[in-house]
């Protein structure tokens, strides 16, 4: 059967994986965090994690006025601690609300810092997930070829670290911005690539 007429059938399923396009993705902040930085205080590091994970939780209602306090508290304390992983997690938190409310230059300003403090050299689920947020921005610019290369670079990270979740959303995305980009044999190959994944998900 030709992939164009398997289109129809192809976009009737996109309709639920596209949904996920509509916000920028969220991270959850791993509980486990060993200190090895300088300055490394385990209460005060807990009390971090506690205040980012409310303002991931706020942001999803969205309370965003109230999210916002929390991730500038949360900068301040990293900061003062020295933990590189905290302080890209608090910048990684205000990208994120700055694109809930439409602020795109404060959010690709707080996105690379947080690629700069840490996650650039890490390559590990949360570089992805800042390279997702930055492919969500640039579309939202219309900037759809930039769009599609930070997908694309979240996508590689995600295969490489066997994150299943993670490809699924990414091919998600790359499903809809080939589409965009009028790249309907590129759309339906993500899309079907994703729910896959998805339906490989299912059965475990």
């Amino acid at each position: 059967m030709s992939q164009y007429r398997c289109l129809p059938m192809v976009l009737a399923g996109l309709s639920l994986l596209l949904l996920s396009t509509a916000a920028a993705q969220s991270v959850r902040i791993n509980r486990i965090h060993n200190g090895t930085e300088r300055g490394y205080n385990a209460r005060d590091s807990s009390k971090i994690i506690l205040l980012l994970e409310e303002a991931d939780r706020l942001k999803e209602i969205p309370k965003l006025d109230s999210a916002v306090i929390l991730c500038r508290q949360a900068l301040q304390m990293s900061l003062a601690s020295r933990d590189s992983f905290l302080i890209a997690m608090s910048y990684y938190e205000l990208g994120q609300w700055a694109l809930g409310v439409n602020k795109r230059d404060e959010a690709l300003g707080y996105l690379q810092k947080s690629l700069d403090t840490r996650f650039e050299k890490e390559q590990g689920s949360y570089t992805a997930g800042v390279y997702n947020d930055l492919g969500y921005l640039f579309g939202t610019n219309g900037e759809m070829d930039k769009q599609r290369e930070w997908y694309l670079r979240a996508m590689r990270i995600y295969d490489r670290i066997q994150d299943s979740t993670g490809m699924a959303e990414t091919l998600s995305n790359l499903s809809t911005s080939s589409l965009e980009l009028g790249d309907k044999p590129a759309a339906i190959r993500y899309a079907l690539r994703s729910l896959a994944i998805r339906e490989k998900g299912h059965d475990n």
